[in-house]
């Protein structure tokens, strides 16, 4: 991408789908509560593959729109 192609692009645009970060002591009814508490937009919850394989995540939103998922431990 050259110098005219990012002046170009819209404001809002993102460079990442996600981040995902592998939190050890994983425990989804108090990151659901403590995020309602702060508001904080939440996305998808459920189960999900990833590098260490299937296991629970949650998706949720930064202040800027940016799309985090928190991931727990693998379960199968």
């Amino acid at each position: 991408m050259d110098a005219l192609e990012a002046s170009r692009r819209e404001s809002d645009a993102h460079n990442v789908d996600h981040v995902c970060l592998r939190v050890q002591n994983y425990d989804e009814a108090s990151i659901l509560a403590h995020r309602a508490t702060h508001g904080v937009r939440i996305g998808e919850v459920g189960s999900r593959y990833g590098a260490e394989g299937e296991g629970p995540s949650i998706y949720l939103f930064d202040p800027q729109g940016n799309m985090i998922e928190l991931k727990g431990p693998a379960t199968i």
